[in-house]
């Protein structure tokens, strides 16, 4: 077994791994089910200021029979999540002692100004009372942009996320002294040649980075054997490749952005030609089981569809996908026999509701809620 829980994938015309099959099965079935939890638990971090609820929550699914190493990562994940809010508030009180300005692009301006010593070409837009523990920046010219990342070029991408940023507040005014803040902060790319969608895209591309942070994907990569002596390497690789899962690009986007795009090159440039040929395969894999992944009748949303493989190590992610792929194939067979045996019956009573009604009903079928 590796560590995932899985073996080597499950082949339904191979008679031999019908016994690992059936484990298999079992095992994407209750994550399924586990998506959806920790698709509600996203949220519900994002916008429940009181840690009691949340810890009621937690306390309620020790109830429904979920795994209690589940409920234990949740407890965790919270723990850390409050030390960054509580953190971030602490953030906030001094920006505001130190800035006292009305609006978001006071602050901005107030903010890029120290940080960098000229003033902004653009607005510069700085949200800190949002609900989720991070500063927000936008820049409506790229040059600014660049110039707050510190970027020796002259483009970048829509968005970055610093898990680190240190910013030295100068004492503004007598009773408040000089300070250094330590802080979360995603950069927004927000220039007018950018469409709406692409500047929604650069956001939720960020915040999944946010996300995965918090998770600690180090952690996971570093206790993988395939990936050890390289786990900096392919923890970025998870890191990227579920950012870009969820700010909706397609799995051959994701393969040519990643694989063979500039941005992310030197990942592989800096290994040694035997890794670099080993990360290449692992990409490719995971790349070639998402297309056969089906989103759009298992609505399975992206941020639904990385919740079932947040703990699962880069090597390990095509196979678990591509179990994902089996589990569905064999449950849309029983939809479909569930479909059959009530249709005549249904057809007299419920003229008109359509196949996809009975599809709904069955419950590893339907899953509701929207994606962020």
């Amino acid at each position: 077994m590796t560590m995932s829980g899985y073996s080597e994938s499950y082949r339904p015309d191979n008679p031999r791994q019908d016994e690992q099959g059936s484990r298999d099965y079992e095992i994407v079935k209750q994550r399924f089910k586990l998506s959806k939890i920790f698709e509600d638990f996203e949220i519900l971090l994002s916008t429940e200021p009181d840690p009691k609820k949340i810890k009621t929550y937690i306390e309620e699914l020790n109830t429904a029979e979920i795994p209690d190493f589940i409920t234990h990562k949740l407890q965790e994940i919270t723990d850390k999540y409050q030390i960054l809010k509580d953190e971030h508030a602490k953030n906030v009180q001094t920006i505001k002692e130190h800035f006292p300005t009305s609006s978001n692009e006071e602050l901005g301006h107030a903010i890029f100004t120290t940080y960098i010593g000229t003033s902004p070409k653009g607005d510069v837009i700085c949200i800190i009372d949002g609900p989720e523990p991070y500063i927000l920046f936008e820049f409506t010219n790229p040059d600014d942009y660049v110039l707050f990342l510190q970027g020796a070029v002259t483009s970048a991408p829509g968005g970055n996320f610093h898990r680190s940023w240190s910013l030295e507040i100068p004492s503004t005014q007598q009773e408040h002294p000089p300070q250094k803040i330590h802080a979360k902060v995603i950069c927004i790319n927000t220039n007018k040649e950018q469409t709406t969608p692409e500047r929604k895209r650069g956001f939720v591309h960020e915040r999944q980075h946010f996300i995965n942070d918090t998770i600690d994907f180090q952690a996971i990569e570093q206790n993988d054997a395939e990936n050890h002596e390289h786990s900096w390497a392919s923890k970025l690789l998870k890191d990227e490749f579920f950012a870009f899962s969820r700010d909706g690009r397609t799995p051959q986007e994701i393969r040519t952005i990643l694989g063979g795009g500039p941005v992310y090159s030197w990942i592989f440039e800096a290994l040694p030609e035997q890794a670099q040929k080993k990360l290449h395969e692992q990409l490719n894999d995971i790349i070639d089981a998402c297309n056969k992944v089906d989103f759009k009748t298992y609505e399975l949303h992206p941020s639904r569809f990385i919740g079932m493989l947040y703990d699962i190590p880069f090597s390990h992610l095509a196979e678990s996908i591509n179990n994902i792929v089996v589990y569905q194939k064999k449950t849309r067979r029983k939809m479909t026999e569930k479909i059959q045996q009530h249709t005549n019956d249904r057809r007299k009573k419920e003229s008109g509701i359509s196949a996809q009604w009975y599809i709904n009903q069955y419950e590893d079928g339907k899953f509701n809620g929207k994606d962020v």
